[in-house]
């Protein structure tokens, strides 16, 4: 049981798959997320998105989150729940994609990405509970929720720790499927 699910998802990772997810993941950033960036600007009397990465009082949260008006919060929690998580989803898959790849293209030794495949999985329950959590500051605004922030803070934190620690084990990965390639150029003598 435990060969075929390793085989199928062996064959899933083609570099022709990781490139489609590549295309996806550019359309979902450069398209449809810049485009609903765009929406709740206009909407929210031209405020952008939370930037919950930076730290801010919880005061100072829920003061921007009132500026947005209503039409605008119903937008961005729409948004947030739909294109956010799609985003997510993208996104988990791109690294896993990748990790997976170049582990398996690597003829050296790889990180191991049995172990390592939480990466991408951790990175999308920190993603979705953002999105959750933002989209409910927003739908349920009068109410001052104090340690929701605090909690979307730390996790947009350990999101943003867990992209390094993918595009690490990505790095390591095709520096050891390189390296070979490198010495045996290196190694060859021009002609006398």
């Amino acid at each position: 049981m435990y060969a075929k699910r390793q085989a199928a998802i062996n064959k899933a990772t083609t570099l022709k798959n990781v490139l489609l997810l590549g295309v996806l993941y550019l359309i979902m950033t450069f398209f449809i997320m810049s485009e609903a960036e765009r929406e709740i600007e206009r909407s929210a009397y031209g405020m952008g998105r939370l930037q919950t990465f930076l730290f801010r009082s919880p005061g100072k949260l829920y003061e921007q989150i009132g500026r947005y008006g209503t039409e605008g919060r119903a937008l961005y929690a729409a948004v947030e729940m739909t294109a956010g998580i799609c985003h997510a989803v993208v996104i988990a898959l791109l690294f896993a994609g990748l990790m997976l790849w170049s582990s398996s293209a690597s003829p050296g030794k790889t990180m191991a990405p049995k172990r390592l495949l939480a990466l991408p999985l951790v990175f999308f329950l920190l993603s979705v509970f953002n999105c959750v959590g933002i989209a409910w500051m927003l739908t349920h605004y009068p109410a001052h929720y104090h340690f929701l922030p605090l909690i979307i803070f730390l996790f947009s934190k350990l999101n943003l720790l867990s992209v390094l620690l993918c595009t690490v084990v990505i790095g390591r990965n095709i520096v050891c499927w390189i390296a070979p390639l490198v010495r045996r150029i290196n190694g060859i003598q021009p002609p006398r």
